[in-house]
């Protein structure tokens, strides 16, 4: 072969190379600046500060917690402006002393902290409106936080919330707070902390990102639910297991007729965790003893907590958002629930009729997580429950008001 032929044999190689790669660099960069100009920047707070700001959870000192929130932090988080006070919750500045006020504390997973709603219209915020308008001297905290379980929920409160004297601790309970979904800061640093935050500036490595940190999540959500191996890599034999008993017979037999049906209707709804060859994922972590141990132990020392400091306590069961063929398959996760609550002489409300009176599922984001019409209907069933339970003044309030359609008065009128 000639040099001039291997030349041309050269060029003709390089160009092969070359211009697929111009081509992918161009569609990037005009991928970069349809981005920029639709204003997409969801990661921008996490190239401001050091890494102790930049992220709105950060590692916790306690081993069970894992992590929590940021004190301080203010930034954009799901396209929602998130403001975390000095002591590690959503909201605004509270001195610890309550001077005359009555205080609700909610305690609860991301359902509570609700990162993807705006303040003003998460249920926190919303009740407080309601109870204040009925008396000026109610306060309602906000200490929910991402990925906790009820254990964690618990001990949460203990450590700063029980600081704040409340009246009242509201454990909004969601369906999965059964399972083992702590997050750990392994898996936040992992896909969402920048280690070279100039890369971050860039909205096309955001995008990839977040979707990277989506399927993670997906992965590590559905291989904790798959296993209950799971809860030892994160409990270890911290409590017992419960105790089969007549009551729990009966509803692990309501919960394999439940996954007759899932698996019946042939169908993977990945948006709402339902699959068809094992049924809800969450609904089999009702059959683990370990799992309701885990229940059990959160509700006495629960209990226990609100013996030695005076407080009252309602916990609250929020549903799933989906129905399958018309049908609720989870009751018997609620009963379970609202059994054990009961039995450590909490006061429990299942929430499922208010929500599916009010339109079950156009009140989630997802199979999960409150929608903002969702927030409404749940600081409203809020609302009405503890002037039931605790507060005589609110339900007077609420038996005098006149009757009202949604065309009406709002959810946050009392």
């Amino acid at each position: 072969m000639t040099r001039d032929a291997k030349t041309t044999g050269g060029r003709a190689l390089l160009f092969m190379v070359l211009i697929p790669l111009l081509t992918i660099l161009v569609m990037a960069l005009l991928f970069e600046a349809g981005l920029r100009i639709a204003g997409y920047n969801p990661l921008s707070s996490m190239v401001k500060g050091g890494s102790g700001s930049s992220f709105f959870l950060r590692k916790s000192a306690d081993p069970i917690l894992r992590v929590e929130l940021n004190p301080g932090y203010q930034g954009i988080v799901d396209k929602v402006r998130l403001v975390i006070n000095s002591k590690g919750m959503r909201g605004r500045e509270l001195p610890e002393d309550k001077d005359g006020h009555v205080r609700i504390a909610l305690i609860g997973d991301s359902i509570a902290l609700a990162k993807s709603i705006p303040d003003e219209e998460i249920f926190a915020t919303r009740l407080e409106r309601m109870l204040q308008a009925v008396n000026p001297r109610y306060e309602v905290l906000n200490l929910g936080t991402d990925g906790y379980d009820t254990v964690q929920e618990v001990l949460s409160l203990k450590e700063k919330g029980l600081a704040f004297a409340p009246d009242v601790v509201v454990v909004c309970y969601c369906l999965n707070d059964i399972g083992i979904t702590p997050l750990d800061m392994s898996f936040i640093h992992t896909f969402v902390q920048p280690h070279i935050p100039l890369l971050f500036r860039l909205r096309v490595w955001q995008w990839i990102n977040l979707r990277l940190r989506r399927l993670k999540a997906t992965s590590l959500f559905k291989k904790q639910l798959e296993s209950v191996g799971a809860f030892g890599d994160f409990y270890g034999d911290l409590f017992p297991p419960a105790e089969k008993d007549a009551f729990l017979e009966e509803q692990f037999k309501a919960i394999a007729e439940s996954q007759r049906t899932f698996a019946a209707a042939g169908r993977y709804d990945k948006k709402r965790m339902v699959l068809d060859h094992a049924g809800s994922l969450w609904l089999n972590q009702y059959t683990d003893l370990k799992s309701i141990g885990k229940l059990r132990y959160a509700f006495k020392e629960l209990a226990a907590m609100a013996n030695a400091r005076g407080f009252k306590v309602m916990v609250v069961v929020i549903p799933f958002f989906y129905k399958l063929k018309g049908h609720y398959l989870d009751i018997p996760a609620h009963e379970i629930v609202v059994h054990q609550a009961k039995a450590f002489k909490l006061e429990a409300v299942d929430l499922f009729k208010k929500f599916n009176a009010a339109g079950l599922k156009g009140l989630g984001l997802d199979g999960v997580h409150l929608s903002a019409r969702g927030h409404e209907v749940m600081a409203k069933a809020l609302f009405e429950e503890l002037g039931r339970l605790f507060f005589p003044d609110v339900d007077r309030a609420i038996r005098n008001r006149p009757s009202q359609t949604d065309g009406g008065r709002g959810p946050d009128d009392p």
